[in-house]
């Protein structure tokens, strides 16, 4: 446990080196991880202890393994996510050396894979494609694993790998990776409102993947609003491959206390072989204090026996009162629901609608109108109107 670690380490010293305060229960025991992760082939070839395989610049790596408890024993019932972080050479860093003379030590701050890929049965596999940004000088790597299922995880490392050289027989690729730009989520179209402290959601597919190493001068993930340099943000550790891909994937990134009024948003993101490209999204912050709504809209539009309500706003985890009416096209009021949600993003729930009127009778074919009215737990409303059209 924790009291006995930090006790054991005050035992050696002089008087005043003994004395220590323990802030915490001293009780508790490290988070250790249950079983073991390993990798058995690199590029088809069974892993050898000490033969090490060399990882070059732009090669292709196939990487199996398998997961297993502490004996080395196959845990064949095990099915779950392993996320392998593939990192360079250790790099040798010095201390700023402010108030004493510096110091090098040695850390690996280039990640060259991250990605994450099922487990079968005990069994994994995962692909990428070793980036142009690497250290070319030759020396030992390292393929650092956890894995979990529901109950249970598991972690491991490799350091029988040599990165190091290029790969002269490498493919050709001269374009740059595909970047989908939105703000909180996928509903945002460009030049919408959101609030003052939006999130950044950015989807990327390159056919030779994605760089993350941040190793090569100017080639990080990068975002900038409105062209300012005291507004940009390295986004290589936000970027989360997606399943068993190491060609897609997607940033989120939590921007804040950005002013009212209207900004563009620039994203440029690198592919392996140092490609870039640059996407840009417009939007409009709008104070959380004014009440937004917007995008009104109903689904299926035209609905023959039931239909779904659906707006954005920007009054993230706030209890909303919401109350929809619709009208005939002659003015009648025909219907009236009211509801309370209280959304995590900027998306309403569904609300639903079975088409019957205020009186339980199935409303007549046609057009009609309607209106959703919102009020915050402040007391501010906001409303947006539409259509929508009845087949019955």
């Amino acid at each position: 446990c924790l009291g006995e670690v930090i006790m054991k380490s005050k035992l050696v010293g002089a008087d005043n080196d003994t004395k220590f305060v323990l802030i915490g229960d001293p009780a508790l025991r490290l988070a250790y991880t249950k079983h073991k992760a390993q990798t058995v082939k690199i590029n088809s070839e069974t892993v050898i202890e000490n033969m090490p395989d060399t990882l070059q610049a732009l090669a292709k790596v196939k990487v199996e393994g398998i997961v297993t408890d502490q004996q080395g024993n196959l845990l064949s019932d095990f099915n779950g996510l392993v996320f392998p972080t593939v990192y360079d050479k250790f790099s040798e860093i010095e201390t700023y050396g402010d108030e004493n003379p510096t110091r090098a030590f040695r850390v690996r701050r280039n990640i060259l894979f991250n990605g994450q890929a099922s487990v079968t049965n005990g069994h994994f596999m995962f692909e990428f494609i070793m980036p142009r940004d690497i250290l070319y000088n030759y020396g030992i790597g390292r393929i650092s694993y956890y894995v979990r299922n529901e109950s249970e995880d598991g972690a491991g490392y490799d350091e029988n790998i040599i990165v190091g050289g290029f790969n002269e027989d490498a493919e050709e690729d001269e374009k740059g990776p595909d970047i989908t730009l939105y703000m909180n989520d996928t509903t945002f179209t460009d030049g919408g409102k959101t609030d003052q402290n939006p999130d950044l959601l950015a989807f990327v597919f390159d056919e030779s993947g994605i760089n993350t190493t941040g190793n090569g001068i100017g080639h990080d993930i990068v975002a900038t609003i409105d062209d300012d340099f005291n507004q940009s943000y390295i986004l290589n550790q936000y970027y989360e491959a997606d399943m068993n891909s190491f060609q897609s994937g997607q940033v989120n990134y939590p921007i804040s206390n950005l002013e009212d009024g209207s900004h563009v948003l620039s994203l440029r993101v690198w592919d392996i072989y140092n490609n870039s490209s640059t996407a840009y999204l417009n939007f409009v912050v709008v104070s959380q204090n004014e009440m937004l709504v917007e995008n009104l809209l109903n689904y299926p539009n035209p609905f023959i026996s039931e239909t779904n309500f659906v707006f954005n706003h920007n009054q993230s985890g706030q209890d909303l009162d919401v109350k929809i009416v619709v009208f005939s096209l002659d003015g009648r009021k025909v219907k009236t629901l009211e509801t309370r949600i209280n959304p995590e993003g900027y998306q309403s729930t569904p609300i639903k609608w079975d088409g019957r009127s205020d009186n339980g009778a199935t409303i007549g074919k046609g057009f009609y109108v309607y209106r959703v009215i919102v009020k915050n737990e402040n007391g501010d409303t906001g409303e947006d109107t539409s259509k929508l059209v009845f087949l019955r």
